[in-house]
């Protein structure tokens, strides 16, 4: 007979159930991922970079006052915006983000950021980049952020004012290959978020949460 108050125990097949229902969804998603970020601005810089050249030598051959201060002045910018398009086309080639065993990896972020402390995630669309913040539980510590030497290059950014968040910030997204928009980009990290919450239910279960296979397709969000 069971005590006035006490709880009824879960049958013995709901929670083998709930096991393996979690487990399925766990081993069908890939268990690391990268996500790029877009070409952003280094074509535009090797653009100006040379036209800045051709503008420098041009005064070169045409002598006159101040022309060689001028020159001298195109040449310094031109060969900052080269180095910038060198910087974007090294960033392209690295990875953004890396999702994968309950942990977000991102640039300019200093320690990896673990998914169960994401409260909830939200979009920002804007003029050059676009944004998703993943707002933490309140006693959750961002990890610190370091800023690129690139302007234009995709980062994550810690913020502690008016609550904990880390904001990834890109001006474009990319998977395997394919531009992604910034709502497929969050459905990507939302997935891992559930896959997150998944493996700690299954250790609450006495479970060990199976290791996904890393050769598995896309994730299933996408056709």
């Amino acid at each position: 007979m069971i005590p006035p108050g006490a709880q009824t125990p879960c049958p013995a097949g709901t929670r083998g159930d709930e096991a393996t229902q979690l487990r399925r969804f766990v081993a069908s998603v890939p268990n690391r991922i990268s996500i790029g970020a877009a070409r952003g601005a280094a074509p535009l810089s090797a653009l100006l970079g040379l036209l800045l050249l051709g503008g420098a030598w041009t005064l070169r051959d045409h002598p006159g006052p101040g022309h060689e201060a001028a020159a001298l002045c195109l040449l310094a910018a031109a060969a900052l915006l080269m180095c910038l398009a060198c910087l974007q086309r090294n960033a392209r080639s690295a990875p953004f983000l890396v999702l994968g065993q309950g942990r977000l990896r991102a640039r300019s972020l200093s320690a990896p950021l673990d998914l169960l402390e994401v409260a909830d995630l939200r979009l920002e669309d804007g003029v050059w980049f676009s944004a998703i913040v993943l707002e933490l539980h309140g006693k959750a510590l961002p990890a610190p952020s370091t800023r690129p030497l690139d302007p234009f290059a995709a980062r994550a950014v810690s913020e502690c004012r008016d609550g904990p968040r880390v904001r990834l910030l890109s001006p474009g997204w990319r998977l395997n290959g394919r531009n992604l928009s910034l709502l497929e980009a969050a459905e990507v990290i939302d997935l891992y978020l559930d896959i997150a919450r998944a493996q700690a239910r299954l250790r609450q279960l006495g479970e060990i949460p199976p290791s996904a296979s890393s050769s598995l397709p896309t994730p299933r969000i996408f056709p």
